[in-house]
């Protein structure tokens, strides 16, 4: 299972996918994301791809959460490195 996300909005602390290993048949197994956002966000598309095979039948499956919107009160997100731009 992974989040799907811009990279350019966030930042995943702890790793944007897990391997779920075995869920037997009426079973279940949860894990949380954590995002944190670089700068002001504005419609940034959150989803969650699930994939896995049970015998020769594989599954992919993209589940959509929708948009977020957010302001940060922190300094922005610029790439690069700050001494390479000096």
């Amino acid at each position: 299972m992974c989040v799907r996300y811009d990279s350019s909005d966030f930042s995943a602390r702890g790793g944007d996918c897990i391997r779920m290993g075995h869920v037997l048949p009426g079973g279940a197994q949860t894990h949380k994301f954590t995002l944190e956002p670089r700068h002001l966000i504005e419609d940034s598309e959150l989803r969650v791809r699930v994939k896995g095979r049970i015998r020769e039948a594989a599954i992919n499956n993209e589940i959509e959460l929708g948009t977020v919107n957010m302001k940060v009160g922190k300094k922005g997100y610029q790439r690069g490195h700050r001494l390479l731009q000096e």
